[in-house]
């Protein structure tokens, strides 16, 4: 199975990119803090969307443009919508900041 992706995103900063995850939980009581980490039931390592080794939630990075919008749209093997690692009930984020996919220490 295969998911497909598509949006358009407001109010980010301008000309650069933001990472984009699937997170554990979708409990906005405490913002972020209550979220819990990237979706990763399978054990895996931080990574790219298109890694074979990477987090279920996992989506890489958007790119905003001068005004703050990123519009994407994209193909993910690894998000399922129903079954045992379904991502409903969890969190969508758009980080602040660029995620390094794994290759760094961002």
């Amino acid at each position: 199975m295969v998911t497909e992706i598509w949006g358009r995103i407001e109010g980010l900063g301008p000309n650069g990119e933001h990472g984009f995850h699937i997170h554990e939980l979708g409990d906005l009581s405490k913002g972020c803090d209550s979220l819990g980490g990237h979706y990763n039931p399978l054990g895996e390592a931080h990574g790219d969307a298109g890694s074979c080794h990477s987090h279920v939630g996992d989506l890489g990075n958007l790119r905003a443009d001068a005004d703050g919008v990123a519009v994407f749209s994209m193909t993910v093997p690894k998000i399922q919508i129903v079954g045992p690692h379904s991502i409903l009930g969890r969190s969508c984020v758009v980080h602040l900041s660029q995620d390094d996919l794994g290759k760094g220490s961002n």
